[in-house]
């Protein structure tokens, strides 16, 4: 596996297999999640939550794709008839509220996990989803304070303060690697466009709306009385 990756995950699997928890903060794009695939296939049972559905679904199927082989791989979603009141699995893939719902309920599962994999960290500091991502990690250091924390945001403010936050609900110690925004592996690209009408613009941003496609979007509207502008960035996701 070393020879696939680059520096700074090498430091990041070091610190992993050293039992240490990490918080991950680097570019979109640059591969936290693929290494985060890679981890799983050391631990005999895995946790790993994502804030959507669409993201948790896609990173299920990758798992399921490589993994099916040596691993029972699992997603709990609430989308899914034949989801149990119970987690099965030795990589379970789920939203964050459909972790913190089996956390409430003192699954027994959770009392073995060995890694959590939190992605996208960032949410931590939003005011709708802060308060998820906050009792999921509480609730699950009060059942198992054992578990080994990787969490992987592609940015964040207060690195450190937060590390020593994960340190104190968890009896591990909390490494925090920060990977320079210049080794972004996918050119971010910027560029404006001028619409006639409402329905131009929609057309044009349907063509870029496709969840296979993957791209995140940022539109800032002007009064179209003011020559409407859109200017537009896209950012590919892991």
């Amino acid at each position: 596996m070393s020879h696939e990756l680059k520096s700074w995950q090498l430091e990041v699997s070091r610190s992993v297999f050293e039992g240490k928890n990490v918080l991950v903060i680097a570019p979109t794009g640059s591969g936290k999640s693929h290494l985060a695939l890679c981890l799983a296939k050391s631990f005999k049972k895995t946790l790993w939550v994502l804030p959507t559905k669409a993201l948790t679904r896609e990173w299920f199927m990758k798992a399921l794709s490589t993994l099916r082989e040596r691993l029972h791989v699992n997603i709990y979603t609430g989308d899914y008839r034949r989801e149990s009141n119970v987690y099965e699995g030795d990589l379970v893939f789920a939203t964050y509220e459909s972790a913190v719902l089996q956390l409430r309920r003192k699954d027994e599962w959770f009392k073995t996990l060995e890694l959590l994999v939190f992605d996208e960290f960032q949410f931590v500091g939003e005011e709708e989803r802060g308060g998820v991502v906050e009792e999921l990690l509480i609730l699950l250091s009060e059942l198992n304070p054992q578990t080994q924390v990787l969490a992987l945001s592609a940015t964040i403010g207060n690195p450190e303060e937060l590390a020593g936050w994960i340190a104190r609900l968890f009896s591990r110690p909390v490494e925090v690697h920060e990977v320079p925004e210049h080794e972004r592996p996918v050119k971010l690209i910027q560029s404006a466009h001028r619409f006639r009408n409402e329905a131009e613009k929609e057309g044009f941003c349907s063509n870029f709306s496709s969840p296979t496609q993957r791209n995140s979007f940022w539109f800032s509207l002007q009064d179209a009385s003011k020559r409407r502008i859109s200017q537009s960035t896209t950012a590919l996701l892991e």
